[in-house]
C-alpha cells in the first residue's frame, strides 16, 4: 500500500516501508506495550506543562489511558492522539534516491 508513517509517543515521526509491529498480538511486544501505556498515562499529566495548556487531558482521556495499561495497544489510536500527532508531529524529509542521470533517463 505504500510507505508507513509511524509516530511514537513523543510525536516523533518516521517513514518506513513496513509497520514497526507487524505481528500485533506477539508476546514479545507485550512488555514494551505495557511500558508505553504507562508512559502515556504519565504523559497525560505532564503534557500540559511540556507542550502547553491547550494539550491538557481531562479525566475521561486519563481513564482511557488506564484502559491502555490493562489492554496494551488499545489507546494507540484514540482521536485525541491523532489530533496531537497532527499538531505536534513531524516527519523527516525523505532523502532523494534519484540521481540527475535517472531523471534524464525518464525524460528520454
Amino acid at each position: 500500500y505504500g510507505s508507513c508513517n509511524y509516530f511514537n509517543s513523543l510525536y516523533k515521526g518516521k517513514v518506513s516501508e513496513d509497520a514497526p509491529n507487524a505481528n500485533y498480538f506477539s508476546l514479545l511486544w507485550l512488555i514494551p506495550k505495557l511500558l508505553n501505556g504507562a508512559w502515556e498515562f504519565l504523559r497525560s499529566f505532564i503534557i500540559q506543562f511540556w507542550k502547553g495548556k491547550e494539550y491538557k487531558e481531562n479525566w475521561i482521556m486519563r481513564s482511557l489511558r488506564v484502559v491502555g495499561i490493562i489492554f496494551p495497544g488499545v489507546t494507540n489510536h484514540l482521536p485525541f492522539d491523532y489530533v496531537n500527532t497532527t499538531r505536534l508531529g513531524g516527519l523527516a524529509r525523505p532523502v532523494a534516491t534519484t540521481t540527475p542521470e535517472d531523471k534524464l533517463a525518464l525524460i528520454a
